[in-house]
């Protein structure tokens, strides 16, 4: 027998290790062996390596290019390795000598639907159509351009003409999952990714799309395993990774969200919705310029991708830059008017420009485009509370909930709005989900030492307490120290590097340190904000034992003589916050609102803020009536002593109200119409300060109405300290 004989036989055999070294050996004596080339480059393509079968396919077409298996077998390997056009070539080759072989108009459809040809793939498919109606691969690859042409309810009947014919087609069964999940079909759909996962249990694709089923079911912990299980069998799967880092994001598992879009765009640099989705997790960081960034680089890759736009929306939300953020919102809806997230995002927006009814109509557009989506409700919770419409609000936050159980935003805002109406009880454990709802709002610190719940006994232990929010929540819950220390335990209390030197004399601490700095051993730990919960504070039970801070006695001797001594009634101002607090807007004042009280006769103003904003210069020099002490406070133990010299403190929800509440010194605090939850509702005192005041607005966003409540009550005070002091009208 002729040796090409015995390796032909060896092949059909099965015998393929002895084929293919009798192919080789025959190439060694008569390397243009058509035969020998042909059957050669089919094993290397079957082994996996495709250069090698690339070359020799190659090889024996340019011996006979009139042999329709040959040319099917290179197109085939040209086409794996991406040279579609080529591939394409050789197929039309083939189908010249053979024009009803069906596999090759299938394959032939398969390198033009990869090189994006779809129009012409869907042709090729219909040919193998026509001339097998029987054959299954062809319906599943024309459902696959069907479904890439946006045409689902087409794409459906194909993969189910597949699955007619082939009932055990796992990945026909997959792919129909995932078309009645874009026609809506969750259930079915669900179903149909359960039927492709039995019949073969190691699909990757299988497991991601059911990832993405259960993910429109708001069942994310779910989807999460899902979409982890599709990565463990298919690990180079850029889009896996994509996916996997959107379902990290609500998980709150930014870290590792971040993870999962880098390591996609290591596999392909070019996958636009890995940009668009890296962006939303470093918005979650608040490393806002980088995210703006990666959605511009998303756009930039696909201008049209209606996503990447509704994405950058919310980051220039996240940046302030509004009217921006509106116009990439609505760039979305023109491209995808049924991309509901881009109009939960533009009512995002307007919420933060106080425009709540415009707010509204977003969210409820949002809700007739999707109902199911989770944060459109928490959204609309946040308008409905700004618009003091509580019992909405609540409404919302709890359908968040049904839809997405594990959403630590809608858990977090739940707790905030109880809390808001004094129900401590259902409000404190709900507001434990602040670790959940993003770094901006809480970043959790990672120790090995135990969570302390107060639960376990600490006598005799170290207890580490940590600020974990601003500079004015860490002086609000300072306040649980005493009682921690009280239940034998030695207290290290890390706080902030600025309110170290004021904290150094609070009772109960043990060991002060700066937040960054080196920390002694300890045993257990608590972040500050948990005390409310450890202690199951209720309203009655708030520790209101003011002063529990105090200045230092060479602090009031510096600032007492530049106080100017005098029988004006003395008033420290301070108009704003923080500029990158998420919700600054609602409670920060334009000093211009203010101005009107600086003309009243008795009366002195200190301005007590430290960072001016554009124009509060120009006011202030236009007003020598006020101090500008700002620039002079260069600790938080000189403003603690001017605020204990002075005679009122009127200050927005800042650090200096609270400051000033845990000084005991007379606080008078601005409010908008429905503030924080601390400040509680229609109550003009604090269960937190028992020597503040509360002045809020009577509508939302009327600061003038606030400054007019303030100049009737200095008027009031002004004519308590001295029946001489007439003090003139404020003009609202």
């Amino acid at each position: 027998m002729a040796a090409i004989d015995q390796a032909l036989t060896a092949h059909r055999n099965g015998d393929i290790a002895s084929a293919e070294a009798l192919y080789r050996r025959i190439l060694q004596a008569d390397a243009r062996n058509f035969d020998a080339l042909h059957m050669l480059g089919i094993i290397c393509a079957q082994r996996g390596n495709f250069s090698e079968a690339e070359r020799h396919l190659r090889a024996a077409v340019a011996i006979d290019q009139a042999v329709p298996p040959c040319l099917h077998s290179y197109g085939k390997v040209l086409s794996t390795i991406g040279r579609h056009d080529a591939a394409i070539e050789a197929f039309n080759k083939a189908l010249a000598l053979a024009p009803n072989y069906v596999p090759l108009y299938s394959d032939r459809g398969n390198a033009q639907l990869a090189a994006g040809r779809l129009e012409a793939a869907l042709d090729s498919y219909d040919k193998a159509i026509a001339l097998e109606p029987r054959f299954p691969p062809a319906h599943y690859n024309r459902g696959t351009v069907l479904e890439r042409q946006q045409r689902h309810a087409e794409a459906l009947a194909s993969y189910e003409r597949a699955l007619a014919l082939h009932p055990h087609y796992a990945e026909a069964e997959t792919n129909r999952g995932g078309v009645l999940e874009k026609l809506g079909r969750y259930q079915d759909a669900l179903k149909s990714c359960d039927r492709a996962l039995a019949l073969a249990p190691n699909l990757a694709q299988a497991h991601c799309t059911r990832a993405i089923v259960l993910d429109r079911f708001n069942r994310s912990a779910e989807a999460l395993q899902s979409c982890t299980r599709a990565l463990a069998l298919d690990p180079n799967s850029a889009q896996v990774h994509c996916f996997h880092g959107s379902l990290l994001v609500k998980a709150g598992r930014y870290a590792e969200a971040l993870q999962s879009c880098d390591r996609a765009l290591t596999l392909d640099p070019g996958l636009a919705q890995a940009h668009g989705e890296r962006g939303v997790v470093l918005a979650k960081f608040a490393r806002h310029q980088e995210a703006l960034e990666a959605c511009d680089r998303a756009l930039a890759l696909a201008p049209d991708y209606a996503q990447a736009h509704s994405n950058r929306g919310y980051v220039l939300e996240r940046l302030r830059r509004y009217p921006e953020a509106l116009e990439a919102c609505d760039r979305a809806l023109a491209l995808q008017p049924d991309l509901a997230q881009a109009q939960c995002n533009r009512g995002v927006v307007f919420t933060k420009l106080n425009r709540f009814a415009d707010a509204l109509e977003c969210f409820d557009q949002a809700a007739s485009l999707d109902p199911n989506l989770s944060q459109l409700h928490c959204n609309r919770g946040a308008a409905l509370r700004h618009m003091n419409r509580l019992d909405e609000a609540m409404t919302n936050f709890e359908k968040a909930l049904a839809l997405e159980p594990e959403s630590g935003d809608a858990h977090f805002s739940l707790g905030e709005l109880k809390l808001l109406t004094g129900d401590f009880a259902g409000g404190l454990p709900e507001y434990e989900w602040r670790w959940r709802s993003g770094p901006s709002v809480a970043a959790p610190r990672k120790f090995l030492q135990p969570f302390w719940r107060g639960t376990d006994p600490i006598e005799g232990k170290t207890i580490l307490l940590h600020a974990e929010q601003g500079l004015g929540d860490t002086i609000q819950f300072c306040r649980y120290v005493p009682l921690v220390a009280e239940r034998g335990a030695r207290v290290v209390l890390e706080v902030p590097g600025p309110l170290v030197e004021l904290m150094r004399d609070l009772p109960g601490v043990t060991q002060l340190a700066a937040s960054g700095g080196p920390l002694p051993a300890f045993d257990l730990q608590c972040p500050l904000a948990s005390l409310p919960l450890v202690f199951a504070t209720r309203l009655e039970t708030i520790p209101a034992d003011v002063p529990y801070l105090a200045a230092s006695a060479a602090h009031l001797d510096k600032w007492r003589s530049k106080l100017e001594p005098g029988a004006d009634l003395k008033i420290g101002l301070c108009w704003a916050g923080n500029p990158n607090l998420p919700n600054d807007h609602m409670r920060s004042i334009d000093l211009q609102a203010l101005t009107a009280l600086f003309a009243m006769p008795g009366m002195r103003f200190f301005s007590l803020q430290k960072d001016l904003r554009e124009g509060d210069a120009a006011l202030l020099r236009a007003h020598p009536q006020v101090t500008h002490l700002g620039d002079e406070l260069a600790s938080f133990p000189d403003t603690a002593a001017v605020v204990s010299l002075l005679d009122v403190i009127v200050s927005v929800d800042t650090a200096v109200a609270h400051l000033a509440g845990a000084l005991g010194a007379t606080t008078w605090i601005l409010l908008p119409h429905v503030a924080e939850w601390r400040w509680l509702l229609g109550r003009s005192d604090s269960p937190w300060y028992p020597t503040a005041r509360l002045f809020r607005q009577p509508a939302p966003n009327d600061w003038a109405g606030v400054a007019a409540a303030v100049g009737e009550a200095l008027r009031d005070v002004g004519r308590g300290r001295s029946g001489r002091v007439e003090v003139g009208r404020v003009s609202a």
